[in-house]
């Protein structure tokens, strides 16, 4: 703060306080954390020409996904999320962050199910937070004590299963 003669009463006044500043930091590292799997599904779901492609390509991204190592920015986004309880600012500022990142996918869907890719059945914003609740939801498998080595791949073949039948059930048959 000395070298660039910024008092801490400054940067809190820029941030609305203490609690500003913690929200605006914690806001900009979830909006990263889950920028990148959005980025990642706008390059499969935007490059898709048949539904298979598509499918082939999400069961790709799923598997990188559930990935062990990417653990920690599941449990980071989760502690985030935990962490606006008693906080209205960061909450505020969190669902700003998600209901862009939502909506962001929300329309990668409709793009898809437009192009006959994905089943229409389902509104896209509720296959949107489907999405995205089954990879945080990835942090409930890590803390099960009773997962051996396999569970990882048992969860995949599961959520595969699952997102067959939601996205292309009567467009691809096999």
């Amino acid at each position: 703060m000395e070298a660039e003669k910024l008092s801490k009463s400054s940067i809190y006044a820029r941030y609305g306080g203490r609690d500003g500043l913690l929200a605006t930091a914690l806001a900009k590292e979830f909006e990263d954390e889950v920028a990148e799997s959005t980025t990642a599904m706008r390059a499969v779901m935007g490059s898709a020409k048949t539904a298979k492609d598509l499918r082939s390509a999400i069961r790709a991204t799923t598997a990188f996904t559930h990935q062990r190592s990417r653990n920690v920015n599941r449990i980071n986004r989760a502690g985030i999320i935990a962490g606006t309880r008693g906080r209205p600012e960061l909450r505020a500022r969190l669902e700003e962050a998600q209901t862009r990142l939502t909506a962001a996918l929300e329309e990668l869907i409709v793009d898809c199910q437009s192009r006959g890719l994905i089943a229409t059945r389902h509104h896209p914003r509720a296959l949107a937070s489907f999405l995205q609740g089954n990879t945080l939801g990835i942090v409930i498998t890590e803390f099960d004590a009773k997962n051996d080595e396999n569970a990882v791949d048992r969860r995949l073949d599961l959520i595969h299963d699952v997102l067959d039948h939601l996205f292309f059930d009567g467009l691809i048959d096999d």
